[in-house]
């Protein structure tokens, strides 16, 4: 049976690419679980992944064009962070998407993520892991003696962490990866693809994580890369992935080839110690240093603050649509005054504030932009200021 997706009209029409008779269907996924040796795959997972063979969930895919494709997909196993599914096509890793699950109540719940994996199954159908923004409870979906098909070992779980982190990354698979497993520690995700974006962003947002693939500035050697960085402002938590194999000894920890969950992981758990990861520091506006401008972003950052607290308050009581005019309020305006870290951390709250069934639903992408808010200022760098 068709299900309708509530987040678009109900006469939406969708596309299964995978042409599977319902009895193929199962045959696949049968023969998948039963191929998948569990040694195998948990190397990749972040979290256990449970049995889910649903029929038909609304998938809807959104190019970075703007253009959106309606699909209808089969799953084939759930967990907290993602869903892995049968479709008849490749999608490339990091592209964004909507799916829409029901709970074993019948209510539909949207869910935002991207696409983290795409393998090659037979003929034409591809297995998607997609990776979701904000964890799920899989017990509202899955029946409660529903069989692990994948389960994680203790040392392969991820640290909890808050923040930013950046991930500066040539291959855009690797990038993907190396994003997802950043993301599953609960920290908010940038990427970048060269070494001159990745110093930007450096100057002008408050990292505390960044992870470094060598191949991304093939001109500098493992410690000019490093030195780069550092020279840049970065004093947070540093992991390389080298290019020459030279030992970069102002990173706090090293990235082997190929990239691998568990080692990656290990290296992340190693580096992350408490008094490293310090989500404290200040917010600089990119034209703090022109002159002029002290006085009127003295007053925007005034404004930043009393929209926090908007923010606060709508949590506080649920009331979606103040915080969501707060949101649209710093997404037109932040980037205006410099601070463009500001206005996108307030677009992604948007976008998940209407993906969740209430304000709380959003709470990880509200609270960063909260903190981003509170630490504004309106000082330029001292490096700025004695220029």
């Amino acid at each position: 049976m068709r299900r309708r997706d509530s987040t678009t009209d109900a006469r939406t029409v969708r596309f299964d690419a995978t042409r599977l008779t319902d009895a193929q269907r199962r045959e696949l996924l049968k023969s998948l679980d039963r191929s998948a040796g569990a040694a195998r795959e948990r190397s990749r997972r972040v979290h256990d992944r449970f049995e889910y063979h649903e029929a038909s969930v609304p998938l809807t895919v959104q190019h970075s064009s703007g253009a959106e494709i309606n699909l209808s997909v089969h799953a084939r196993s759930l967990s907290v962070g993602g869903i892995g599914f049968l479709h008849g096509g490749y999608l490339h890793p990091g592209t964004q998407v909507r799916v829409l699950l029901r709970t074993r109540q019948g209510i539909d719940k949207l869910v935002l993520g991207r696409v983290a994996c795409c393998r090659h199954v037979a003929r034409n159908i591809h297995e998607i892991g997609v990776q979701f923004h904000d964890k799920i409870d899989v017990a509202d979906f899955c029946q409660p003696n529903a069989r692990i098909v994948s389960a994680v070992s203790t040392a392969l779980r991820p640290p909890e962490l808050t923040g930013l982190a950046a991930c500066m990354c040539a291959s855009k698979a690797d990038r993907a990866a190396l994003s997802a497993w950043l993301s599953s520690t609960g920290m908010n995700v940038i990427e970048t693809n060269t070494i001159g974006a990745t110093l930007d962003r450096i100057k002008r947002l408050p990292l505390v994580v960044l992870v470094a693939d060598g191949r991304a500035a093939p001109e500098l050697s493992s410690s000019q890369l490093v030195g780069a960085i550092r020279s840049a402002g970065f004093g947070g938590v540093l992991l390389v992935a080298t290019v020459d194999g030279a030992p970069a000894p102002e990173a706090n920890g090293d990235i082997p080839r190929p990239f691998q969950l568990r080692t990656f992981m290990d290296v992340l758990a190693s580096a992350c110690s408490p008094e490293r990861v310090i989500d404290d520091s200040p917010v600089i506006s990119s034209i703090a240093a022109d002159p002029g401008t002290a006085q009127l972003l003295k007053g925007y950052v005034e404004q930043l603050g009393l929209l926090a607290s908007q923010i606060e308050g709508a949590l506080a009581s649920e009331d979606r649509e103040r915080a969501s005019q707060a949101c649209q309020t710093i997404r037109s305006t932040a980037v205006g005054y410099g601070f463009a870290a500001i206005g996108e951390a307030a677009s992604n709250a948007l976008l998940a504030l209407q993906g969740v069934p209430t304000v709380k639903g959003a709470l990880r992408h509200l609270n960063l932009l909260v903190s981003l808010c509170r630490r504004a200022t309106h000082e330029p760098r001292p490096a700025d200021r004695a220029a």
